[in-house]
C-alpha cells in the first residue's frame, strides 16, 4: 500500500476510532468504515517500552501515548503503531543523543535548516522507528512512533470457490449467448421488525416485466398489481423513461444497453449477468450447495458474502438450462436491521444462438456440478 494512502487510511482510522466509547483495558475495539474497505481498530493506551522498542525519555511529561493494531476482515494485521508525545527541559542535542544511542546502527538524522527540528529514524516506511524532536522557546516537543505495515497476501480461491466462478460464468455465458432474453420478475421485499417500525404497510410486491435483444432494443415495465409506475423502451436511438406523474425522460443510446444506460436494472443479479458484468472479485464466500430432494445437476443454490456492503447474494439455479430461477439480496445493518430483496423469475424466453450439433452419442455438459451424459447402450 503506498505511503500516501496509507497516511490516509490511518487518519481515517484514527480519527474514527476516537469516536468511540471509553475503552475497557487492554484494549478497545472499533469497525471503520472506509473507502479502502472495512477494518477492525483495536486501541490501548498508554504505550509502553516493549511497543515502542525503544526507550523512554525519563522526566518528561507525557502529552500522548497509545498503541493501535489494525486488522482487515479477515484478521489479517495491515497496520501496528505505538505512539508516546512528551514535553521535556532537556536541551535538544542531548534529547538527539539519547534517541540516536537508542536507535544504533542504520539510523539517519536529517534537521530543518529553518526550524532546527530534528528527525531521527531508522528502517523503512513499512517498518519504521522514528523520533522528532522540536524545539519550541525553553523546552523540546518529541514524538516517538513505530509503525509497521503489513500487505495482505492477494486472494487466492479454494477448489470449491473454483467450481462456483466456474458455474456462475456458465450461467452468465447462457444470457451473453443469447440474442433475445424476455423474463418475468416479481420482487418480493421483506423488512425486520427494526426497519418496518413507523412503516404503515409492507413494501409493495412489484411485477417487472424485461424484453431485452441485443445491442440496443428494451422494453421494460414495474408495476404494483395493475398500476404501471415506469415504463422504458428504446425509440429513435434512445431510452424514452416514463414514470407515473412525471414528465418523459429522454436518454440518448451510444451504443449497446448497459446498466449504467438502464440503472433501475443494477440492483437485479439477474440484469447484472444479462449484462455481462463478472462475478464480483470482493465476494468473501463462495459455495454451492444441493436443493432439498432434488439431484444437484437439476438445481443448485449457490451463496455469496460481501462483508463490505454487509450483503449475502443467493441464487438458485437450473443446472439443465443454465438459468436463475431465484435470488435474494440480504442486506444487515446495526441493531437487528435488515431488508431481503427476493425475486423469483419466471416466464423465460430465451433465443439461443445456434451451436453446432454435438455427435451422437456425445456427452453435452461439462459442469462441474453435472455428470457427463451417458453414453453407449
Amino acid at each position: 500500500m503506498p505511503v500516501r494512502i496509507l497516511a490516509l487510511l490511518l487518519g481515517s482510522l484514527l480519527g474514527a476510532a476516537a469516536l468511540g466509547v471509553d475503552p475497557s483495558a487492554p484494549f478497545t475495539r472499533e469497525v471503520s468504515r472506509t473507502p479502502w474497505g472495512t477494518f477492525i481498530v483495536f486501541h490501548r493506551t498508554p504505550a509502553t517500552t516493549e511497543d515502542l522498542e525503544m526507550p523512554l525519555f525519563t522526566g518528561a511529561l507525557t502529552d500522548e501515548s497509545f498503541v493501535y493494531r489494525v486488522r482487515d476482515r479477515k484478521k489479517r494485521d495491515v497496520l501496528r503503531m505505538a505512539r508516546v508525545t512528551f514535553i521535556t527541559l532537556t536541551p535538544l542535542e542531548e534529547v538527539a543523543t539519547f534517541y540516536a544511542r537508542a536507535l544504533g546502527e542504520g539510523m539517519t538524522r536529517e534537521t530543518n535548516a529553518e526550524t532546527g527540528e530534528i528527525t531521527l529514524a531508522r528502517g523503512t516506511a513499512d517498518n519504521l522507528w522514528l523520533v522528532v524532536i522540536a524545539p519550541k522557546e525553553k523546552t523540546c516537543h518529541v514524538r516517538q512512533e513505530r509503525i509497521q505495515q503489513f500487505t495482505a497476501p492477494p486472494r487466492e480461491l479454494t477448489a470449491e470457490e473454483l467450481r462456483v466462478a466456474r458455474v456462475y460464468a456458465e450461467v452468465m455465458a447462457t444470457y451473453l449467448r443469447a440474442p433475445r432474453i424476455a423474463v418475468t420478475v416479481e420482487q418480493h421485499t421483506e423488512l425486520s421488525e427494526a426497519m418496518a417500525e413507523g412503516t404503515r404497510t409492507s413494501p409493495p410486491v412489484l411485477t417487472w416485466k424485461i424484453d431485452f435483444t441485443r445491442p440496443a432494443s428494451l422494453t421494460l415495465s414495474a408495476a404494483v398489481g395493475e398500476t404501471l409506475g415506469l415504463e422504458i423502451m428504446t425509440k429513435d436511438g434512445a431510452l424514452i423513461v416514463s414514470r407515473q406523474g412525471r414528465d418523459d425522460e429522454t436518454r440518448p443510446l451510444d451504443g449497446a444497453i448497459t446498466l449504467a444506460t438502464v440503472p433501475e436494472l443494477r440492483g437485479d443479479p439477474l440484469a447484472r449477468m444479462v449484462f455481462g458484468e463478472d462475478l464480483p472479485t470482493d465476494a468473501d464466500y463462495l459455495a454451492l450447495s444441493a436443493m432439498p430432494g432434488i439431484p444437484p445437476h437439476k438445481q443448485v443454490r449457490m451463496t455469496l458474502t460481501f462483508p463490505e456492503e454487509e450483503m449475502v447474494l443467493t441464487l438458485l439455479i437450473d443446472r439443465q438450462r443454465n438459468t436463475v430461477l431465484r435470488s435474494e439480496v440480504l442486506l444487515t445493518g446495526e441493531e437487528n436491521r435488515w431488508v431481503r430483496t427476493i425475486r423469483t423469475y419466471t416466464d423465460y424466453h430465451i433465443e439461443p444462438a445456434m451451436p453446432a450439433p454435438a455427435p451422437d452419442g456425445a456427452a453435452t455438459h461439462r459442469s462441474p456440478t453435472e455428470p457427463p451424459a451417458m453414453t453407449g447402450p
